[in-house]
């Protein structure tokens, strides 16, 4: 018989929130279509045809893309009492100003119909909804005053045309687009609406910035392509567009970034760079943005809020000019990477000159931390030092010794996450017998 218990462990991408949630829809309605359960959760089709495996026994048995439950399938669901699941942690209420730029947005794209997204420039439509929740997003961080400056690196999703209809105050947003089109639309709507503050620039962000728009604006939102270098090269352009950073305030990037539930390594990476360019997640709202299509991502991303800090810099760390998806997948292929760098001082002698001893502690360091260890090598110099190459299944670990300084030094790479990081230095001082270690994580 079908139980919570059982669904719960044939889906282990979901939280049993979600599935509670899942359940709920489906016992909320008489039937509803694959992409609508895409969209209403932000769940990639992936992971939903996981879960409806995992009840197809209770699912009325149809050819059409619609699902639904059976008479049975209806009271087993019932007696799981099932709850309903935000699908957003962040929700706006909808008032009167926003209901009418909604129907704004809508116009605009019923009206375009032959406006299709240009995957050349890995774009994807957000659903008008969404358009106005990143516009209230924004103006919720520095709206409500006056001299704002917004600036979007790219807006397909005609956000610049929301916050132009729920702030007139602000004094001027700016679209940088490469795609002609888009920069047309937006014009052409803003001057409609006789929304002022709105400019455009053709702009490719593989160029520099016009010198004029460097350090001026409050607030920058991106979207930027999936990949490594797109993310990289957009959000270093965001930072270049921003003021300069004081003590207790942004300004603010608002980015965009989704990856499936099965991909969390990728949305690792991205969180790298984030991170490398010393930039505060103040906030982020999982599935916040929806989109027509991007399926593969469960139709949605995550917003990031992220503050710009006195200590935010831009690192310019890609020099290709392929940022788009279709332009090199192998630049995507490449695998996470976990580098650290160890230094140790003030080793006991018995310890840096003994190589049975080294080899030990070595060899338990790597148990500790899940490091697989498929050969090694042992080097012996005439001082008395040693340099240690272990080769692992996911990169490899390298330890030299001096022991007329004794010290050692230790370069660890691997290709997945190093286990029980936080542990890192504790054991290697506990191994080696003493409190002087250095650590450096290479970006």
């Amino acid at each position: 018989m079908l139980s919570l218990s059982k669904i719960y462990s044939s889906n282990p991408d979901l939280r049993k929130a979600q599935v509670k949630g899942l359940l709920f829809l489906l016992n909320s309605e008489d039937s509803i279509s694959n992409n609508e359960l895409v969209q209403r959760t932000g769940l990639s089709k992936e992971v939903l045809k996981t879960f409806k495996e995992s009840i197809s026994s209770i699912l009325i048995k149809t050819t059409a893309d619609e699902l639904a439950l059976t008479k049975v399938g209806r009271e087993a669901v019932g007696e799981m009492n099932p709850e309903p699941y935000s699908w957003t942690y962040l929700s706006f209420s909808f008032d009167a100003l926003m209901l009418q730029a909604l129907e704004a947005i809508k116009a605009i794209r019923e009206g375009q119909q032959q406006f299709v997204a240009k995957r050349e420039f890995d774009q994807f439509f957000c659903t008008p909804e969404t358009s106005i929740l990143k516009a209230k997003a924004i103006l919720n961080k520095v709206g409500g005053s006056e001299g704002v400056s917004i600036a979007l690196m790219g807006d397909d999703d005609l956000v610049s045309i929301s916050l132009g209809l729920l702030d007139r105050a602000v004094e001027e947003i700016i679209v940088f687009d490469v795609d002609k089109d888009v920069l047309s639309l937006i014009k052409e709507k803003a001057e409609e609406l006789k929304i002022t503050s709105i400019k455009t620039v053709l702009y490719d962000a593989r160029d520099d910035l016009p010198k004029d728009m460097v350090a001026r604006f409050d607030a920058v939102l991106t979207d930027p392509p999936y990949t490594r270098p797109g993310v990289a090269v957009f959000l270093d352009k965001c930072i270049t567009l921003c003021k300069k950073a004081t003590t207790y305030a942004g300004p603010y990037i608002f980015f965009c970034y989704g990856n499936g539930l099965r991909d969390p390594l990728k949305g690792l990476k991205v969180q790298d760079i984030i991170l490398s360019r010393n930039l505060l997640i103040e906030e982020k709202i999982s599935t916040f943005n929806r989109y027509d299509g991007a399926e593969i991502i469960g139709s949605s991303s995550d917003l990031f809020v992220l503050k710009v800090l006195e200590t935010t810099e831009v690192l310019e760390d890609y020099t290709g000019t392929e940022i788009y998806t279709y332009e090199n997948t192998e630049i995507e292929d490449f695998p996470y990477v976990d580098h650290y760098v160890f230094k140790l001082y003030k080793v006991p002698s018995h310890v840096v000159t003994s190589k049975k001893t080294l080899q030990k502690n070595i060899g338990v360091f790597c148990k500790w931390h899940g490091l697989n260890v498929v050969d090694t090598k042992l080097t012996r110099f005439k001082g008395g030092g040693f340099s240690f190459t272990y080769i692992l299944s996911t990169s490899n670990l390298l330890v030299h010794t001096w022991p007329e300084k004794r010290a050692l030094h230790i370069d660890l790479i691997t290709c997945s996450p190093i286990k029980k990081k936080h542990l890192l230095l504790k054991n290697l001082s506990d191994l080696f017998s003493t409190m002087s270690v250095e650590i450096r994580k290479i970006e």
